[in-house]
């Protein structure tokens, strides 16, 4: 699979002063993984600061009792095989599969094309749904178009540019749920890896630079949020801005240490040299300090 020509342009995400972007990134160190590896677990970043993970580590510093759990209440992830079932999906695109079929038909509305109306969007929704199962349904139409309606992005990234997919919502989730089901005892290492770089191999395919996945990631989460809670989805907008605002220029992130989909046989070009985590993580080009532990609801989301 190519590149996609319709990729996102790079463009900021502004964030203010005091946001998650003053989060450290964490650093095992000792050389645990291969540049391949690490390539891999770059497409996971976005969730590793707010849950205290290493950067280049399949390690989890919690018990399995507590993975388990988190697992079970944010995934419905119980065993070895709802958790391949889950990476599985999130590999075809558990969420950006619907968003796909409706994102045409909210633009179309946005930009008031001839012969499209919403009634007329979610009656065929409806029927399709009916017959085909709920691969994209009214909930999903409608919580796109209130993320295109509401302003809900705006503060965040503009609308001059929307996507037809959010793959790099679901892939960047991989990581999180492969490396809390090992814990969990759910999957072994070497079945880890493979996962892994599945993920890693989609998003070099989606995807040219970490600026346009992290374009993905935002709109994706925002998104996501607005099926399940649409009064907190501008928040969620916000809170994503900044952690992908953190990623792309906090000098200890692991997409500032390498970039996104090297020709060298998919291995990252190792930009500077990680460090294994010291007791100080206060980071030069900020002074304010960094949220500890992961936040209410953000667990694997």
């Amino acid at each position: 699979m190519s590149v996609s020509p319709q990729i996102p342009p790079t463009q900021p995400f502004p964030v203010s002063s005091s946001s998650e972007s003053a989060r450290a990134f964490r650093w095992k160190g000792g050389d645990t993984v291969t540049a391949e590896q690490q390539d891999a677990l770059n497409v996971g970043a976005f969730l590793w600061g707010v849950n205290e993970m290493w950067c280049d580590s399949l390690d989890v510093e919690l018990g399995d009792a507590q993975a388990r759990d988190a697992l079970a209440t944010a995934w419905g992830v119980t065993d070895a095989v709802s958790a391949r079932m889950t990476v599985g999906r999130l590999l075809d695109g558990m969420h950006s599969s619907a968003f796909e079929i409706v994102a045409p038909l909210v633009n179309a509305v946005v930009k008031k094309s001839a012969g499209h109306d919403p009634d007329a969007h979610r009656e065929f929704l409806a029927a399709r749904t009916q017959f085909r199962g709920p691969s994209a349904t009214v909930a999903d139409y409608d919580a796109l178009m209130n993320v295109r309606t509401m302003s809900v992005l705006r503060p965040v990234i503009a609308d001059s540019y929307f996507p037809t997919h959010i793959r790099s919502w679901d892939l960047g989730r991989v990581g999180y749920v492969v490396r809390m089901s090992r814990t969990a005892g759910y999957l072994s290492t070497d079945e880890c890896w493979p996962m892994l770089l599945s993920a890693a191999a989609s998003a070099r395919s989606y995807y040219a630079n970490w600026r346009q996945f992290a374009h993905g990631l935002v709109i994706g989460r925002t998104y996501w949020m607005a099926l399940h809670e649409m009064n907190n989805a501008s928040a969620a907008a916000k809170t994503a801005g900044e952690r992908v605002h953190g990623l792309l220029m906090r000098s200890d992130s692991p997409w500032c240490r390498y970039r996104l989909g090297h020709t060298g046989g998919g291995v990252s070009m190792v930009k500077m040299a990680p460090q294994p985590e010291t007791s100080d993580t206060t980071s030069s080009e900020t002074t304010t300090e960094a949220p500890s532990g992961p936040q209410p609801g953000e667990l694997g989301m």
